[in-house]
């Protein structure tokens, strides 16, 4: 369901799912990504958005988390990104 749902989409972008590892073991996952252009018809990468961050409870969590939200602000700005969110922003 969850292949349908989410990856089959044509805009999913791979990158922009982010796993967290503790040697093999997957204990954490974000996913950032972009909306539409104003005319609803594409992709824009001028603003993006961390959608999910999902840290395993039995890990570090904070640092988990944030280490999660990092490399999902670093793939956004890679991809074009040019708004700042509050956070970013120090407010």
């Amino acid at each position: 369901m969850f292949e349908q749902l989410v990856f089959a989409k044509l805009y999913f972008d791979y990158g922009g799912l982010i796993v967290a590892r503790d040697d093999d073991r997957p204990v954490g996952f974000a996913h950032a990504g972009f909306g539409p252009d104003e005319q609803g018809d594409r992709l824009s990468t001028e603003l993006g958005v961390t959608c999910v961050v999902i840290v395993r409870p039995d890990c570090p969590q904070a640092d988990v988390a944030a280490g999660l939200l990092e490399r999902c602000e670093q793939y956004l700005r890679g991809r074009g990104r040019r708004s700042s969110t509050a956070a970013e922003s120090g407010r």
